[in-house]
């Protein structure tokens, strides 16, 4: 074993200032964006075009580099609560104050057998960007207790992500990093120990490419051919929707279990989830198994039928605010996705019409309050999908996680005392 040390104060201050000029760089990506906008209107040609793009690859960069330092400002705050925290724990109070020396064990010990089934050989590591929540093989309940217990949130709100039909693990834990590092900017400032957890939920939702099978078996939403499309053809995309959809239901029983068991280990950490697509209804299903309230929902292009929430039905626990919060969805008509979901679930009469699609939205307003819609049709392109994903580049849309204290009052970023 050997001894290591740590100046707190002067690592908490160095953390924060890596976020503070991470906020500063986002803030003028997004000027600079805006005006490039204002100049795109006012000059025309091959010239403009070239610069446009290269414009847009540039701020791409940027606000790469600005994401990867609120990630790493974010995780300095943690390293040292984790610091101070234990520092209190070995030797008392005063040493927190003057740094903290602590002792670190052998890490080479072979994984934990029972957290393999959930974390991938893994022991979690409680200062990693997103946790990642493996229930292909629907774990036993054991390992469930072994993961939650590993997690250590405290009072920190967690927020479970889940991914869509045809998602890869490692598209899924990309597309989760993208979004946790959304949300970190709206806690930009806030100490470390008010910082949410991100948990992203890896299901075996079929993770072959949809976009491929949705050129196929809707030949107007792209290439005509099926000839290099494996699977080629309605039946088989169907046939795997199916299947799919019936997962959906058997992730959501594991899924509810783990958070009853996440909600009694930790009761004062709010419980969040943010679902794309099919997502929705495995964590609807989770939500109908267990006995938890979620703060917060986000719901995005939701392939789950509008008939299925009302009183009485599957998902009737999402018009109830004491169950749910509050709660956000996004929307477009022209999904062709969901517009596929629509057909496979019209032809087998497993309910139609999805909330993704802006059906039954109105309804819904009216049976229960703290319910805000995002229309995504601004966005829409002819030359896509529009199925979008669980990041979406549309920093609003994920607002609703923000600080309440932020919400509360208007607070400059950068000089909070302003406010």
């Amino acid at each position: 074993m050997s001894l290591i040390h740590m100046e707190t104060e002067q690592t908490r201050q160095t953390g924060h200032q890596v976020g503070q000029l991470a906020v500063r760089l986002d803030q003028e990506i997004q000027t600079l964006r805006g005006g490039v906008q204002e100049l795109m209107a006012n000059w025309q040609g091959n010239s403009a075009l070239i610069f446009e793009d290269e414009a847009r690859a540039l701020f791409d960069q940027l606000t790469q580099v600005a994401e990867v330092g609120t990630r790493l400002a974010d995780r300095v705050q943690r390293e040292v609560d984790e610091w101070e925290a234990a520092a209190q724990v070995l030797a008392g109070a005063s040493l927190a104050t003057a740094g903290v020396a602590a002792v670190v064990h052998d890490t080479t010990a072979p994984a934990n057998s029972v957290l393999a089934q959930l974390g991938g050989g893994q022991m979690p590591d409680r200062l990693a960007d997103v946790q990642m929540l493996h229930l292909r093989d629907h774990p036993s309940q054991t390992a469930i207790d072994q993961f939650v217990k590993n997690l250590k949130p405290g009072k920190r709100p967690v927020i479970f992500l889940a991914h869509g039909f045809r998602t890869q693990s490692s598209d899924a834990e990309q597309s989760y990093q993208a979004v946790e590092a959304r949300i970190r900017k709206l806690y930009a400032g806030v100490p470390g120990d008010q910082q949410p957890v991100f948990v992203g939920v890896d299901w075996d939702a079929e993770d072959d490419n949809i976009h491929q099978h949705l050129e196929a078996d809707l030949p107007w939403v792209g290439k005509q051919s099926t000839d290099q499309i494996p699977y080629g053809g309605d039946v088989n995309f169907f046939g795997k929707y199916e299947s799919a959809n019936n997962r959906a239901w058997e992730t959501g029983q594991t899924f509810g279990t783990l958070l009853d068991t996440y909600h009694k280990e930790y009761p004062d950490s709010n419980i969040n989830i943010i679902a794309h697509s099919l997502g929705n209804r495995m964590s609807m299903e989770a939500l109908k198994k267990s006995h938890v309230t979620v703060d917060k929902f986000l719901s995005i292009e939701a392939a789950v039928g509008e008939s299925q929430i009302a009183k009485g039905q599957d998902f009737q626990a999402m018009l109830d605010t004491t169950r749910v919060k509050q709660w956000d969805i996004t929307y477009t008509p022209n999904d062709w996705a969901l517009k596929g979901h629509n057909l496979a679930n019209m032809e087998r009469n497993i309910a139609p019409n999805p909330i993704g699609l802006g059906n039954g939205i109105d309804r819904i307003r009216q049976e229960r309050p703290n319910f805000t819609t995002h229309s995504l049709e601004g966005m829409d392109s002819w030359f896509s999908t529009n199925h979008y994903g669980i990041n979406i580049d549309h920093d609003d849309i994920y607002s609703m996680f923000r600080p309440q204290k932020f919400v509360d009052s208007i607070i400059d970023p950068i000089n909070p005392n302003l406010g």
